[in-house]
């Protein structure tokens, strides 16, 4: 159903500032930390507010429930979320659980692609990293996948451009 929607018209995109799409990504996180009762450390480093970004606020949210989705599944104990402003919006979710194995680090954005640790505990269809990479695609942007030092690490890089209100 979210490969389809993300293919309606509603979905356009828009001029968006960056400081309103940083509060609703930031209240997001919120919702889902309070939702499941599951504390997620934010940082954030940005500075300059003065920029904006292509998109759809509703579904640059949802790619990032989705990437939270996957790091809750995922974790041993601890979920991150890092919002940087570089060249990109940078949004970083990070998990404390085993990583991607390196097949998923190759196939991950394909459409069906799971892990053999979501087959065999029923979670994942292989949808929800195709969605948030095909919806970053759609606004020029890029979905990163690596390991970290101990967990995963899923990067949502958005373009930003200068404002010019």
């Amino acid at each position: 159903m979210k490969i389809a929607k993300s293919k309606l018209d509603e979905n356009d995109v828009c001029k968006i500032k960056l400081e309103d799409i940083v509060k609703s990504l930031e209240k997001n996180i919120m919702i889902y930390s309070d939702m499941l009762e599951e504390d997620i450390e934010v940082s954030k480093k940005i500075e300059d507010n003065n920029s904006y970004v292509y998109g759809n606020i509703v579904n640059i949210n949802e790619c990032l429930i989705q990437l939270l989705n996957n790091a809750y599944e995922h974790r041993e104990k601890t979920i991150k979320v890092e919002i940087n402003l570089n060249n990109n919006l940078e949004i970083d979710v990070i998990d404390d659980g085993l990583g991607f194995d390196k097949e998923m680090l190759i196939n991950s954005k394909k459409l069906f692609v799971t892990s053999n640790v979501g087959r065999t505990s029923g979670k994942g269809y292989g949808i929800g990293l195709y969605y948030v990479n095909n919806y970053l695609e759609k606004i020029s942007g890029k979905l990163e996948l690596y390991n970290g030092e101990k967990g995963a690490i899923a990067k949502m890089l958005i373009p930003v451009e200068g404002y010019d209100d």
